[in-house]
């Protein structure tokens, strides 16, 4: 039987993200995809010019209505969020339809770069923290991890200066007390304070001290430790050559993690094919001289992603 998720994430017009991003993924991966748009926009917020409707107030309809169709998913992916309240509307629908068997994804859509998004407050973090607490996997960046965490971004990068080692183990040890305060403090039973959640901290930036060359490099860990690692050095696609960061990766690199996983491959494989995924779909539109806000030419790339083009599951670590 087909499986099927929720992607909860807005529909923008222009930049190849959130809910384009992740029926198109889900799509090739052999997934069915339920939207939900959490807010509706002309294009993603990087553009200069736009406009946003708030959808919060929809979300408990599509709550209600897809209760009484008797429907049920096999994964549940979170993103873009409108509004704080949102995030309440959202935690409504993981009541219902979060179940055991279910596997929630969140993907906490927050900042970049260090810095929040200027649409975003300390409100909305607040909110997005109560989602992140109830995730089976969470996606955040850098930043993300450090807003969600009350960590100061600056203050990693200066103490760990581009040694990944060292920064592997400030996020663990930061995650540690932040989940070790949660399960103190939790009245939810349903967040996940044991070591069930893997959190997969995204784009770091690093330093090849081998070649000499920046790259981007994703951590994957639990409470138990750091299970994983994957760089975009592998994959022919180094950070010094790509510049800055494109509209829509990290939707689609958390589209193909939680397809990947509902398709009963492991979590380190499923981040190996989104790196190189990404990787090359970034080359192509490096080289094409693409405004970062038009999103990444991932379209040509979906063959990897086919059931019968997935490499099989390796033993060892991540490249």
């Amino acid at each position: 039987m087909q499986k099927k998720i929720a992607a909860i994430n807005d529909l923008s017009g222009l930049g190849k993200c959130s809910l384009y991003a992740d029926i198109s993924i889900a799509s090739a991966m052999g997934i069915e995809v339920c939207s939900l748009p959490s807010a509706i926009l002309t294009s993603q917020t990087g553009y200069r010019d736009y406009c946003c409707t708030d959808f919060t107030y929809q979300i408990s309809t599509y709550t209600e209505k897809w209760s009484n169709l008797g429907l049920s998913f096999q994964g549940i992916l979170s993103g873009f969020l409108a509004s704080s309240d949102a995030a309440d509307e959202v935690c409504e629908f993981l009541e219902r339809f979060h179940s055991k068997g279910t596997l929630y994804l969140c993907d906490p859509v927050l900042g970049d770069n260090g810095n929040c998004f200027f649409t975003f407050g300390e409100r909305q973090t607040a909110a997005m923290r109560k989602l992140a607490a109830r995730a089976d996997i969470l996606t955040p960046n850098l930043t993300e991890f450090c807003l969600l965490y009350q960590a100061s971004y600056e203050e990693l990068l200066r103490q760990t200066a581009g040694d990944t080692e060292a920064l592997a183990e400030e996020l663990l040890s930061i995650y540690r007390h932040a989940r070790s305060a949660e399960a103190v403090s939790a009245t939810d039973d349903r967040s996940s304070t044991d070591e069930a959640q893997t959190v997969i901290v995204t784009g770091i930036p690093s330093l090849n001290r081998s070649t000499g060359k920046k790259e981007m490099v994703n951590l994957i860990l639990n409470q138990s430790g750091i299970i994983g690692r994957s760089s975009t050095r592998r994959h022919g696609a180094e950070v010094s050559e790509q510049g800055t960061s494109f509209s829509g990766t990290g939707d689609l690199f958390a589209a193909i993690v939680l397809c990947d996983l509902l398709r009963g491959r492991k979590i380190e494989d499923a981040v190996r094919l989104a790196t190189a995924f990404l990787s090359r779909s970034v080359a192509d539109t490096v080289r094409e001289e693409t405004d970062r806000n038009g999103g990444i030419h991932f379209e040509t790339h979906l063959s990897m992603l086919l059931p019968e083009a997935v490499p099989p599951t390796r033993p060892g670590d991540l490249p």
